[in-house]
């Protein structure tokens, strides 16, 4: 097939199978397909006045992936990435690339990622801790009687005896909340919290068909531990964090 513009540095988004028709409203100005054999690269015009990294960059990124990815196969191209021209583009990303992102997508074909984040509520564990834990109990009323400039050793103490329950108790948490996930996914991938109050923050790779069902499953669980946590689901959206998993490029 004939690519039309060859003399423009192009914005890779993403690669997609050959015969995907992009939908009519994807978000991006002049988003159009550059073929090589059965894949096709998904291309805007890079901006030629400034820089790329804006939020509303990365945001664009991402909301021309996650539409896509409700209706084909897309595998995400890193975000910032501008090739010099089409016959770049068909050189070294399809051509040079071929035999693994066709086997990816193929892998990929009808699924999605979710994400899934889960926070305590603050109040709540650490009244829980005080329950749970007789040591840090005394710990705590013990720092309380003491003046507010004293004591600095027992605060420390109690902030470490605090911490390290709260560890405990999130690696369990994480765990259960994890498995009653699993079942209805094809593949997980959890990354690292980003405070001691983050329980779970894990991308889950799931067929289309049965997305449905796991969205019900996310909902069944906050029902059954939101007097103590809160749970934000986002997705369908484009398979971030399974690329590596994927293409063998971990």
């Amino acid at each position: 097939m004939t690519n039309d513009f060859p003399d423009r540095a192009c914005y890779v988004y993403g690669l997609v199978p050959g015969l995907t028709t992009l939908p009519e409203n994807l978000p991006g100005a002049e988003l159009r397909l550059v073929h090589h054999r059965e894949l096709a690269a998904v291309v805007g015009e890079a901006p030629t006045d400034r820089p790329l990294g804006t939020r509303s960059d990365l945001l664009g990124h991402s909301a021309v992936l996650d539409q896509l990815a409700r209706t084909a196969p897309v595998l995400p191209m890193r975000f910032g990435t501008v090739v010099p021209d089409e016959r770049a583009v068909e050189r070294e990303v399809l051509a040079a690339q071929h035999d693994l992102v066709s086997q990816a997508l193929d892998r990929l074909n009808g699924k999605a990622q979710f994400v899934l984040g889960v926070r305590y509520l603050e109040q709540v564990v650490l009244t829980e801790l005080l329950d749970e834990d007789r040591g840090i109990s005394r710990l705590r009323a013990a720092v309380a009687r003491l003046p507010e400039r004293a004591g600095h050793h027992e605060r420390v103490r109690l902030g470490e005896a605090v911490a390290r329950a709260l560890d405990r108790k999130r690696a369990g948490d994480a765990a259960v909340l994890e498995a009653a996930l699993r079942s209805q996914a094809v593949a997980v991938e959890v990354r690292e919290p980003a405070d001691q109050y983050e329980v779970l923050d894990a991308a889950f790779l799931v067929e289309l068909s049965r997305a449905t069902a796991f969205e019900q499953a996310v909902d069944e669980l906050a029902q059954r531990v939101g007097h103590r946590m809160r749970l934000r689901l986002l997705g369908p959206m484009a398979v971030y964090d399974f690329v590596g998993s994927l293409t063998g490029a971990e």
